[in-house]
């Protein structure tokens, strides 16, 4: 739903590009346009530096000088995990939210420029929404958007959950441990995208009878897996993450 959606709503602003490039104002319509790509640029730009700001801070609050002040309160070392994770994820949804909404708000801006009919193009794209909703296959394969929805949102804990794991690892160095944390995050997450990309190799090789097999059934069935192998990583993230500060602690 969401990929169909979404591209509803790029074939929606290329065709109003297209249009523009044909007007006169096509040179400005072009560099307005470009504004887009650098709206994007700077959402993901912010999520990206909101995530590292937020690991820096779990490791100066808790792995620093500043944890002697921390670890005095009297509060579990989970329900300090929790706080932070808490309000990470929290602004990550703020952040996301605010910057779709920016993006939404310049598309409709710059398509209300070239001369289109807002109210026409969305009735239009409303239809095409309507028509997935009623499409028998989409009321069967429902349990598995769902699990997709919710396996989007849960993926914001587990990641800042890895890379609070990433931080406790990186207190086994000597020195430079956020740096160490930072080479973890960086470095695990390559070799998982490499093993990632065999096996999509391999899936790729027999996808046309694995497509042709498909059904709504199976396709709930492997939704929900999705979101049950994302909350185990969690929840074994959060213990990992809390074994690190209970046993490893070393304030610098």
């Amino acid at each position: 739903m969401a990929l169909t959606t979404l591209a509803g709503v790029f074939m929606f602003l290329f065709g109003a590009w297209d249009r523009a490039f044909q007007n006169d104002n096509g040179y400005a319509a072009g560099i307005v346009f470009s504004y887009i790509g650098l709206a994007f640029f700077v959402f993901y730009g912010s999520l990206l530096v909101s995530q590292y700001y937020f690991v820096w801070r779990y490791h100066k609050n808790l792995f620093t000088d500043q944890g002697y002040l921390m670890h005095t309160l009297p509060v579990k070392s989970g329900e300090l995990i929790g706080a932070k994770l808490l309000v990470a994820v929290l602004w990550q949804y703020v952040i996301a939210l605010a910057g779709t909404l920016c993006i939404v708000a310049l598309i409709v801006s710059i398509v209300a420029g070239v001369g289109e009919d807002i109210g026409l193009s969305l009735s239009d794209l409303t239809a095409e929404i309507n028509a997935v909703f009623d499409d028998p296959d989409f009321v069967k394969g429902l349990p598995f958007v769902i699990c997709s929805i919710l396996t989007a949102l849960v993926f914001p804990f587990v990641r800042a959950l890895y890379m609070y794991v990433c931080v406790g690892l990186g207190q086994l160095a000597k020195k430079g441990k956020f740096i160490v944390a930072l080479v973890l995050i960086f470095g695990i997450r390559f070799v998982l995208r490499i093993v990632g990309q065999f096996f999509r190799f391999g899936f790729l090789i027999t996808a046309d009878n694995f497509f042709d097999d498909l059904t709504p059934a199976m396709m709930n069935v492997f939704g929900v897996l999705m979101l049950l192998l994302m909350c185990a990583a969690g929840v074994g993230m959060f213990f990992l993450a809390r074994y690190f500060i209970d046993k490893k602690l070393n304030l610098e």
